[in-house]
């Protein structure tokens, strides 16, 4: 289910069909941010935005960086490279 309010999203209107996928395009064009075009989702069409702009990606960050974070496994079988 998804609820949405604010500048650019129409009121009283139908969301759609609207996949888990969609929401992070969604939030990065309602905030006016660029939406990667390597996303597997897309930018639901309840959403207002005439000027969507787009990159290549935002998966920028090196792999190493991503592990000292924490944010990837460091165990045996934990080669994403």
């Amino acid at each position: 289910m998804l609820f949405a309010r604010g500048r650019g999203i129409e009121g009283g209107g139908a969301a759609g069909q609207v996949a888990v996928e969609d929401v992070t395009p969604t939030v990065l064009a309602w905030l006016g941010l660029p939406v990667g075009e390597d996303m597997d989702g897309r930018v639901a069409g309840f959403l207002a935005a005439p000027d969507l702009a787009q990159i290549p990606t935002h998966d920028t960050m090196p792999v190493e960086r991503l592990r000292d974070l924490g944010y990837l496994d460091t165990g045996a079988g934990a080669e994403l490279e």
